[in-house]
C-alpha cells in the first residue's frame, strides 16, 4: 500500500477513531457535493478498503524518539 495508505490505515487504528469515521458518508459527500467538477454526481461503489488490515508503517521513516 502506498505511503498515505499505511497512514490512514494506522489512524484509523488508533482506539476510538473507526468508530467516528463514516467512509460511504465521506465518499458520497465528495462526489455530490462538488457538482462543478461532478456535474453527474455519479458516486462510484468501490472500492472497499480494509482499513483494520496491517498498515506497515513501522518500516518506514525514522523511529519515534
Amino acid at each position: 500500500m502506498s505511503e498515505p495508505g499505511g497512514y490512514i490505515k494506522d489512524l484509523y487504528q488508533v482506539p476510538g477513531i473507526a468508530e467516528t469515521i463514516d467512509i460511504d458518508h465521506i465518499r458520497a459527500h465528495y462526489y455530490a457535493s462538488h457538482t462543478h467538477i461532478n456535474p453527474t454526481a455519479v458516486i462510484p461503489k468501490g472500492p472497499k478498503l480494509d482499513y483494520s488490515t496491517a498498515h506497515g508503517r513501522e518500516n518506514t521513516g525514522n523511529p519515534a524518539v
